[in-house]
């Protein structure tokens, strides 16, 4: 169960992102803080926290993720679609391997597409930042 927390944290924090967008662009920048608390669809104690901070611009999504007290189970991070409080399917892989360090960036870089095949339906990084903005991811 321990080796979930961290891709459903950032499920989460996806849920609950502040953003602003360009009507016309699809162009935000975002960040969320990752805790316990937040995994779907049940909560879990824990003093590992995190942070995600998302940027989508020009058709790509660039990430960093952060963690803080790591408890050395992190084995992937994902963005999921569904509604706050819904571990749906996976749409977007943002890491998969093994971490271990116990603090700071266990992941950054960029995608330009969903994952192929996904069962969000997203064909695209613009599809994505709608889910975003929509509260469906």
């Amino acid at each position: 169960m321990k080796k979930l927390y961290l891709y459903i944290l950032i499920i989460a924090a996806l849920l609950a992102f502040p953003a602003t967008a360009s009507a016309s662009h699809l162009e935000f920048e975002t960040e969320t803080e990752m805790t316990g608390s937040q995994e779907a669809p049940t909560p879990v104690m824990t003093n590992m926290t995190g942070n995600a901070e998302i940027v989508i611009e020009g058709g790509r999504l660039r990430f960093r993720l952060k963690v803080r007290n790591n408890t050395n189970d992190i084995f992937a991070a994902h963005i999921h679609c569904g509604p706050p409080g819904v571990a749906g399917p996976v749409g977007v892989t943002l890491f998969t391997g093994s971490f271990t360090d116990r603090r700071g960036v266990f992941a950054k870089g960029f995608v330009t597409a969903p994952d192929p095949g996904n069962q969000c339906g997203w064909e695209s990084i613009n599809d994505v930042a709608s889910a975003i903005l929509d509260g469906n991811a």
